[in-house]
């Protein structure tokens, strides 16, 4: 036989949330691909569809980012539409939220280029 709990009260109610919003929140702070693959969203591709959508975590971007965390200097020759940019845009934007004083030189072929590519972080 089952028993139902009692209906928890407001106060109960708000301290799980707030428990679930810090641990959440520490876990954000603690991995980039939960942080992205949750929280993360690019601009649309689709000019049927312009804004923004969710930022989808494929499995060579979830390698990219452990990779990341891990060396301090990696060098890649990549090809364009594989994801690369929104990803290294999204870590940038995490180490500066999260990982304070953080410095990130964003370097592409031209000043152009290289706006873009910090309009993604932004």
């Amino acid at each position: 036989m089952a028993v139902a709990s009692p209906p928890r009260t407001t106060t109960e109610q708000s301290n799980v949330s707030l428990l679930e919003t810090v641990l959440d929140y520490h876990r954000c702070q603690t991995d980039v691909v939960y942080f992205l693959g949750k929280y993360g969203r690019i601009l649309s591709a689709d000019p049927m569809n312009p804004g923004s959508v969710p930022f989808e975590m494929w499995p060579h971007l979830e390698q990219l980012l452990r990779l990341w965390m891990q060396e301090r200097r990696v060098v890649i020759l990549k090809p364009r539409q594989v994801g690369v940019s929104w990803t290294l845009a999204g870590f940038v934007l995490w180490l500066a939220i999260f990982h304070e004083g953080t410095n990130a030189l964003l370097i592409s072929k031209g000043e152009e280029e290289a706006g873009k590519l910090l309009g993604k972080a932004k």
